[in-house]
C-alpha cells in the first residue's frame, strides 16, 4: 500500500521523505532502516540515525499516517478472509446439492460445512466451586481425624 501526502490536524504536510519513510515502514522495514533509506545519513553516526528515526516515529503526522495505513490493511485482511470463507462455503453447498457428486462426496462436503460452523467441536464445561474458609477447615479437620484413627489402628496391629 502506498501512502499519499495529505494534511494533518497541524496543517503541516508530510514531506516526500516522510512519505517514503512511512512506505518503507509499511513494507516491513524497521524504523532505523527506513530512516536510513529515506534520508541522507552519510556522515551521520549510528546514534544520530537512531535518535532521528525515533524522533520521526514520534511525529504525530507519521503516527497518524501509519495508523491510517494499518487500519486500511487490517480492513482488507478482514474483508478478504470473509470473502474467502463465503466462497468456500458456497462451493461446499454447491457440492452437497449436485446430483452427479457421489454420496460420499456430499457427506464430506457436509462434514466440512459442519466443521466450519463448529458443529463437531467438543465443549468442555468447567465448573468452579466456591468454598468458604469454614467449610474447608471442617473438611480438613475431618480428614485429620480419619488419619489419626488409621494411625491408631496401625499401631495396635503392630
Amino acid at each position: 500500500m502506498v501512502v499519499e501526502e495529505n494534511d494533518s490536524s497541524t496543517n503541516k504536510r508530510l514531506t516526500a521523505r516522510m512519505i517514503h519513510f512511512v512506505n518503507l515502514l509499511v513494507s516491513g522495514n524497521d524504523h532505523i532502516t527506513a530512516y536510513s533509506t529515506a534520508y541522507d545519513v552519510s556522515g551521520s553516526t549510528r546514534a544520530t540515525i537512531i535518535g532521528n528515526a525515533n524522533r520521526l516515529m514520534r511525529d504525530s503526522r507519521i503516527t497518524m499516517q501509519l495508523e491510517s495505513v494499518l487500519e486500511a490493511t487490517k480492513q482488507n485482511v478482514v474483508e478478504s478472509d470473509a470473502s474467502a470463507r463465503r466462497y468456500v462455503m458456497q462451493k461446499l453447498f454447491d457440492k452437497v446439492n449436485e446430483a452427479e457428486v457421489s454420496e460420499s462426496g456430499q457427506l464430506r462436503a457436509l462434514e466440512l460445512i459442519g466443521k466450519a460452523v463448529g458443529m463437531f467441536t467438543d465443549r468442555v464445561e468447567q465448573v468452579t466451586e466456591v468454598v468458604d474458609a469454614d467449610s474447608l477447615k471442617k473438611e480438613l479437620e475431618s480428614h485429620l481425624h480419619l488419619l489419626d484413627n488409621v494411625k491408631k489402628k496401625v499401631s495396635t496391629i503392630q
